[in-house]
């Protein structure tokens, strides 16, 4: 039985002797059936299940798959009638007069794609002076399907003071929940200084079922403030991270970058 997360494509690469006869026409919706109606010892029988993942699953999703084989002893219910004893099976299959049946499984577990994030510094080689602005690019990248409760936080030192941002979706197919993405940090604007940003999108859901990612891009503005610690030559560190459900587990997991 495939997940719900999937759809069947189709069965392929099958590789079987030439007498045996392969049957998938038992296969419907999530369960994928195949019969085959005998194998001789030492023959073997395999082939593929091919499936889709739907555009509604969430991002780093652990698929589960069980593949069950059941076989019996004799064919049909009771045998073949008539045979070279010239009598068949009387009982049911399992019973002490009848066929056996003898059965097995197998699990592979398969993980969706995740959400990267890639803090880019500010213009190569340039010198900030106190009051001027800086501008943080962050490149969010989602798979398809859906990304949840998506945030974005970014961790602003002491020295910098939030004062507006950005968001570029040119080329992006998705959707946010919240669009515009809410600001719950800072509470006020201009924001305090050191004070972190953090924009919530909700949910991000990206269309499409090719195993593709998507990208767009977080800009935020903070302004150099006239602080003691600001003095001519000082490095300021900006890390942000991206925070999501985790699917398995129900808690947020975060996903971290530094320029």
């Amino acid at each position: 039985t495939l997940n719900t997360h999937l759809q069947f494509d189709s069965i392929s690469n099958i590789t079987s002797p030439g007498y045996a006869t392969f049957d998938s026409t038992g296969t419907a919706g999530q369960d994928v059936s195949v019969a085959i109606n005998y194998i001789d010892p030492g023959d073997s029988v395999s082939f593929r299940i091919n499936a889709i993942v739907r555009d509604t699953a969430p991002a780093n999703f652990i698929v589960p798959n069980t593949g069950n084989v059941t076989v019996t002893s004799l064919p049909g219910a009771n045998g073949t009638t008539s045979n070279a004893t010239g009598s068949s099976t009387p009982g049911a299959t399992g019973t002490t007069t009848g066929e056996r049946s003898t059965s097995g499984n197998s699990s592979v577990n398969t993980t969706l794609g995740t959400p990267t994030i890639d803090k880019q510094s500010p213009v190569a080689g340039s010198i900030y002076s106190i009051g001027q602005m800086i501008a943080y690019p962050i490149v969010v990248t989602v798979p398809e399907g859906v990304v949840q409760n998506t945030l974005i936080t970014d961790e602003l030192p002491a020295g910098l003071r939030y004062e507006s941002h950005s968001v570029d979706v040119t080329g992006f197919s998705g959707v946010f929940a919240n669009d515009p993405a809410t600001l719950t940090s800072p509470a006020v604007v201009p924001g305090t200084d050191g004070e972190d940003v953090i924009l919530d999108f909700g949910n991000i859901s990206t269309p499409g079922t090719s195993g593709t990612t998507d990208t767009f891009t977080v800009t935020i503005n903070a302004r150099v403030t006239d602080v003691t610690g600001n003095y001519e030559g000082q490095t300021l560190s900006n890390n942000a991270f991206l925070t999501y459900t985790n699917p398995n587990t129900a808690l947020a997991t975060n996903v971290t970058d530094t320029p």
